[in-house]
């Protein structure tokens, strides 16, 4: 929910904060309150709840991102983080959770501006642009993506 547009409208060149754009802390900053919006409505649509697999959980509670999203404006649920390990590719980490409690759940989609996902999670993969972050089009489709799955059951 961050992006290279978010920074550059937020930070001088120097990269402090521009007037108007100072936050009390910094990762909250990071997150584009659009971006928010955009997630939280998908979770709306789509019933779906939220596992972090972002670098920015390492050394946060899921309690401590809820608060962090929370303060910008998320309303969705955070359920779970997945398992860090430093020798594996996001892809493996996610399966792994999967693998653990997908049961619980109907189906998923990944939002990641990297492509190091499983060959068998690319039909789940909406690869986020690094420069425009989460967009519109991207949570229609994982709308859709989500509730076609569901009438399928």
């Amino acid at each position: 929910m961050n992006s290279h547009i978010w920074y550059h409208k937020t930070r001088s060149d120097d990269g402090k904060f521009k007037e108007g754009y100072t936050f009390e802390k910094h990762v909250h900053s990071e997150l584009d309150p659009d971006a928010v919006i955009l997630v939280n409505n998908l979770c709306d649509q789509a019933n779906c709840k939220v596992v972090v697999s972002s670098t920015w959980r390492i050394g946060r509670t899921i309690e401590e991102l809820q608060a962090v999203l929370n303060e910008r404006g998320a309303t969705f649920d955070i359920i779970d983080k997945t398992i860090i390990t430093e020798e594996e590719v996001r892809g493996v980490e996610i399966q792994k959770w999967w693998g653990d409690y997908g049961d619980d759940y109907n189906n998923y989609v990944i939002f990641d501006d990297d492509s190091d996902m499983m060959i068998d999670q690319y039909h789940n993969f909406f690869q986020i642009d690094g420069y425009c972050g989460v967009t519109p089009t991207i949570t229609y489709k994982a709308e859709r993506f989500l509730n076609t799955w569901e009438r399928k059951i």
